[in-house]
């Protein structure tokens, strides 16, 4: 976690507005690759919040081993039994699974593990080969409006030199 965000977490703590806390750590979470310590902390705060559902998602992608955090990783868990995955932050699904923290780890087995991360990285790879495909349509009718417009041009111009010699 940034030193800049630190700061700004530390003053809306010290002013009592975990709200603000909340967002600020949802915003980085979104916006920034996986860190554990960013994780934890939105975990933490979420917790505080009384939000032990989400919190426990949270605390799922950390090493964290407090007990009372460890139940609502179970909470979360028990939830979302099969499919828990798919709940995941987008950054966290495109770490590698090496460096998966420890709760991870304890929940999934090695082969499930990699299961799962190819499953993500071909579903990130065709909704990126998607959007490609949306620009390249939007290149051709671009390219084909400004040929339209060329031609167009050519037209007046060619009027216009017969209207001079006529």
């Amino acid at each position: 976690m940034d030193k800049r965000l630190k700061e700004k977490i530390e003053f809306e703590l010290k002013n009592n507005r975990l709200w603000r806390v909340k967002e600020l750590l949802s915003s980085a979470i979104k916006n920034y690759d996986y860190d554990e310590e960013l994780y934890l902390e939105y975990a933490k705060t979420l917790y505080k919040l009384g939000d032990y559902m989400e919190s426990g998602k949270y605390f799922l992608l950390t090493n964290t081993k407090e007990k009372e955090y460890l139940e609502a990783t179970e909470l979360f868990l028990n939830r979302h039994k099969d499919n828990f995955f798919d709940y995941l932050p987008r950054k966290f699904k495109n770490l590698d699974p090496k460096y998966y923290p420890s709760n991870i780890k304890k929940v999934l087995n090695p082969q499930e593990l990699d299961r799962i991360y190819k499953k993500y990285k071909v579903d990130n790879s065709s909704n990126e080969s998607y959007t490609s495909k949306i620009d390249e349509y939007i290149g051709y009718t671009v390219l084909a409006f400004i040929l339209l417009l060329l031609f167009l041009g050519l037209l007046k111009l060619i009027e216009l030199v017969i209207s001079l010699f006529s």
